[in-house]
């Protein structure tokens, strides 16, 4: 299922009952099952609101009501909310994986250089400040012109800042 997907779909003559019940089980399914495909991880979000558009007609729905020649079965049982049940958990994934991806953006730029060492052996690469290096990196800029006045060097189109200078002391 991580190169495909796998679309459910319940249909039938629903009681309200039924119908709330039935959203309830795919929707915790999904919870869970959703996120795992590459491209399910992106449509998951579209169905759970497209289904979350849905309730309202769900719940409009007629109660349900014995049949006139006494053949009714009786309503599915319409369980927890979604918001009680252990597969909510399964909405964890998205959201740490965005959390994730928010935390990389803000910690993960070229900022986080400030404080490192470089070395130039023959090619640019960050060391450890114990070891043989070219300098410390003091600052990240737009260009060499930019650098603080203190900076005895420069490294420019270092793959992590591309596009920018570390100034080096």
């Amino acid at each position: 299922m991580i190169l495909l997907m796998q679309f459910l779909k319940a249909q039938g003559p629903f009681c309200r009952d039924c119908g709330i019940a039935v959203f309830r089980t795919m929707t915790s399914r999904t919870f869970v099952q959703g996120w795992w495909g590459f491209f399910s991880f992106f449509i998951t979000p579209i169905i759970l609101l497209i289904n979350f558009s849905l309730v309202p007609s769900v719940r409009r729905l007629p109660a349900p009501m014995p049949h006139p020649d006494g053949r009714s079965v009786q309503p599915m049982p319409m369980g927890k909310p979604l918001y009680l049940r252990p597969t909510i958990a399964g909405l964890l994934v998205p959201l740490a994986l965005f959390g994730l991806f928010v935390v990389s953006i803000f910690t993960g730029g070229p900022q986080t250089l400030v404080g490192q060492c470089v070395a130039a052996n023959p090619q640019v690469h960050m060391v450890s400040c114990e070891q043989p290096n070219q300098g410390t990196v003091i600052s990240v800029a737009d260009d060499k012109d930019s650098c603080p006045a203190d900076a005895t060097g420069w490294v420019e189109d270092y793959t992590p800042a591309r596009g920018k200078v570390l100034c080096v002391r």
